[in-house]
């Protein structure tokens, strides 16, 4: 085959690969911009999610995104006021579901079942 048409072959199969995944790789940092904090009250009861992303290769620093419920997102730096009340609130939250999980597994439900009585019969004397 000539050449010409082997690079084409090989750039449409590059193309394919690369686009066909399916899935939005974003192989950079998340947040251009970084809050210190400064959210309203309002704002702080729509968050839904918190993400907490650690360095990567491609990102050389630790990210807070917080997702509110109309579907926008947010980047806290990492080392706020808020960030830190919101990594330890859901520490905590994480900690409670791991130890509702651990006694739900462990506690073993034992029907009680009361005993069932036997009516006694009560024998008269009526030969009197």
């Amino acid at each position: 085959m000539n050449s010409a048409v082997m690079s084409f072959i090989l750039l449409v199969a590059s193309v394919t690969v690369y686009t066909s995944d399916g899935r939005n790789l974003v192989l950079r940092c998340r947040c251009a911009q970084v809050r210190n904090g400064g959210l309203s009250p309002s704002t702080i009861a729509k968050i839904t999610k918190v993400q907490q992303l650690a360095p990567r290769p491609y990102c050389n620093k630790q990210e807070l995104i917080i997702i509110l419920k109309d579907g926008t997102s947010d980047c806290l730096k990492p080392d706020g006021l808020l960030a830190t009340q919101l990594i330890k609130a859901m520490n905590k939250s994480r900690e409670r579901r791991l130890k509702a999980k651990v006694t739900a597994a462990t506690t073993t439900h034992v029907p009680t079942t009361t005993p069932k009585t036997t009516p006694t019969l009560q024998h008269t004397n009526s030969s009197v």
